[in-house]
């Protein structure tokens, strides 16, 4: 996996959800908005691709950027998504060899169970950090994992069907990022 790609992606991509974020929610401001995650739809399209080590270390860098990018809008700590992406990641690594790999739609379909594997994670250590008192953090106001994972699970369907056309772009640009060629079966 060429590196360099993943790195200009990746800074695209972050640089793009902040910029696309105020055009592309949906939902009311003041209660909660729903916003697709571009870099969940990179790890996806990674994740079909790469070898295994190059999707972990792809998925951990992806995932603190998530949560660099969550911290503006709700307050929480550090790696929760970082520990989510990982396991969306390596869900994706035993998947893969059951699915099409060079279809847009089998990007979507595996961004909406990916989401839901990270999403799960990252709810669960957000709830234990609520919960559990000698992690040393204040609780945050309002929080409810039953309303987090509701808010999730329809952030993740908006997240799949951005990306029909993501997955799209990023096949496109396949000859650039320098996969391994698969053997034939």
């Amino acid at each position: 996996m060429n590196w360099l790609t993943f790195s200009i992606l990746a800074y695209l991509g972050y640089a793009a959800q902040l910029v696309l974020n105020p055009l592309w929610s949906l939902g009311d401001p003041t209660v909660y908005e729903y916003r697709p995650m571009l870099l969940l739809i990179l790890l996806v399209f990674i994740g079909l691709q790469a070898p295994a080590m190059a999707v972990a270390w792809s998925a951990v860098v992806l995932g603190l950027l998530a949560d660099i990018m969550l911290q503006q809008h709700e307050p929480g700590l550090i790696g929760p998504w970082a520990l989510g992406f990982l396991a969306a990641g390596y869900a994706l690594v035993q998947l893969r060899n059951l699915l099409f790999r060079d279809s847009m739609f089998t990007i979507a379909i595996m961004t909406l169970v990916a989401g839901v594997f990270a999403l799960l994670v990252a709810t669960t250590l957000h709830a234990l950090r609520q919960n559990i008192g000698f992690l040393g953090n204040d609780p945050v106001e309002g929080f409810s994992a039953a309303e987090q994972l509701y808010r999730g699970f329809i952030a993740m369907l908006y997240t799949g069907l951005v990306a029909v056309p993501a997955g799209y772009l990023l096949l496109k640009s396949k000859e650039l990022w320098g996969f391994s060629q698969r053997g034939t079966r």
